[in-house]
C-alpha cells in the first residue's frame, strides 16, 4: 500500500472535526500546538472529543508540555 492509500484509510473513518484537527497538525510539520489553538480550529466542543479519538487511534500524540502533534509515521 502506497503513502497516498495509507492516509486515505487513516483519515477515511474521521469526522470532520477529527480531520480538520489532522490538517492542521500536518501543515505545522511536526510542530507542537496547544489544544486552545486547536480549538480555535474546530468547534470548541469538538476539540477535547477529537484530540481524544484521534490519540486512542494513534494518529496524534501528546507532548510533554501538553500539546499536540502527529504521531510519528503518520503522514
Amino acid at each position: 500500500m502506497c503513502i497516498r492509500d495509507r492516509a486515505s484509510a487513516a483519515l477515511a473513518g474521521l469526522a470532520v472535526p477529527e480531520r480538520q484537527i489532522v490538517a492542521v497538525l500536518a501543515a505545522l510539520d511536526g510542530a507542537p500546538t496547544q489544544p486552545e489553538h486547536l480549538a480555535a480550529v474546530v468547534r470548541p466542543d469538538d476539540a477535547a472529543p477529537g484530540l481524544r479519538r484521534l490519540v486512542e487511534r494513534g494518529l496524534i500524540e501528546q507532548t510533554p508540555d501538553n500539546g499536540y502533534r502527529l504521531a510519528g509515521g503518520v503522514v
